[in-house]
């Protein structure tokens, strides 16, 4: 994650393919949520494939909300990516 006066952009969450559906991406996310919450972050902002359907719902499950799109942000394939937003109450 970089942070950046009250904004964090969530760069990256990885599990391993045979752990998957496990709830370790969730977990991941949600710790980061606090870790943000803890400094003090407003907002996190993130970028996810369209196409990858199990992270949009977790995003979703979580509490982000789509705020946009960027054509072609992809490559190896070409794709569209999702803008995540998360508000810090």
């Amino acid at each position: 994650m970089y942070l950046s006066l009250d904004e964090a952009e969530l760069t990256n969450i990885a599990v391993e393919q045979t752990a998957r559906g496990c709830g370790i991406g969730m977990s991941l996310l949600k710790r980061g949520i606090e870790e943000a919450k803890s400094l003090g972050i407003k907002r996190i902002v993130l970028e996810a494939r369209v196409s990858n359907e199990p992270a949009l719902r977790m995003y979703d499950k979580a509490g982000f909300r789509l705020i946009g799109t960027r054509k072609n942000f992809y490559t190896k394939p070409t794709e569209d990516a999702c803008i995540l937003e998360y508000e810090i109450c």
